[in-house]
């Protein structure tokens, strides 16, 4: 198959682009800068693998991306919007216009605009997938210091949804996956700080977070075996997290040593 990654350089979608070339996928992945692009090219070590820089949140970036992979590679298979950034730890009225306009650019307008492009190129050529990330706040929890974060996640769900049913007879399928809590430098970022609250939250990560190769080898290979149109595939569902809660007394490898 061939794949395009949006946010492929590092976290989770580097961790997705591996999984997907061990499957013998060919693989676009795309970065802010060429640097970075570069960086994971020399790191993923394959043929089978190119990148290009883009900005999501620039339209014509993003149909330079699309343009960029069908030249390598061929018709595109599988596009997934995962680029995204995050939110400053703050609480809402304590961020700048700066701050809270980035993610939204990036995370719902950069998300917008990769599945446009991918919707309307696919469109043409009569098949093809697109999936796209969700996160905190896809389901409607709030969590202080990270709502316009969850807000952009929540849109997410609902744009996706209704694109997948804007589209159910047009023969290019679309898609939501949830990779759950995946210990990666995103999700890290912020517990530097030694603060209770921070405590409280490693103690939930020891119990619910992944290492990105266990999630992204689960996630790789459901979306090989999809044919369905509004599919959801989730790593950490509901039972996942009521199991683990049961029983993480007995877990013995924690990821954060808390006295």
């Amino acid at each position: 198959m061939k794949i395009v990654i949006t946010g492929g350089t590092r976290g989770i979608g580097f961790a997705l682009a591996k999984q997907f070339l061990s499957l013998n996928n060919s693989v676009v992945i795309s970065g802010t800068n060429m640097g970075s692009v570069n960086e994971a090219l020399e790191n993923l070590k394959s043929e089978s693998v190119f990148g290009h820089n883009c900005r999501v949140e620039n339209y014509d970036e993003v149909e330079e991306l699309y343009a960029f992979a069908k030249q390598k590679m061929g018709e595109i298979d599988i596009w997934i919007n995962n680029a995204g950034i995050n939110q400053p730890k703050k609480f809402f009225h304590e961020m700048s216009i700066e701050d809270y306009k980035k993610v939204i650019n990036v995370d719902i307008v950069g998300l917008m605009n990769g599945t446009s492009v991918a919707l309307i190129e696919m469109q043409k050529q009569g098949h093809g997938f697109i999936y796209n990330m969700e996160g905190l706040g896809s389901d409607g929890r709030i969590m202080s210091g990270s709502i316009v974060y969850g807000m952009t996640k929540r849109a997410v769900r609902y744009f996706t949804l209704g694109v997948a049913k804007e589209n159910d007879k047009s023969g290019v399928n679309i898609g939501r996956l949830s990779p759950g809590m995946v210990l990666t430098d995103f999700l890290l970022k912020g517990l530097e700080e030694d603060t209770p609250e921070n405590a409280s939250t490693k103690k939930v990560f020891n119990i619910l977070a992944d290492k990105p190769e266990v999630v992204t080898a689960f996630l790789s290979k459901k979306i090989m075996k999809n044919k369905k149109n509004n599919a959801y595939i989730a790593w950490l569902t509901t039972p996942k997290i009521i199991f683990r809660f049961l029983f993480a007394f007995r877990k013995k490898n924690k990821f954060f040593n808390i006295s």
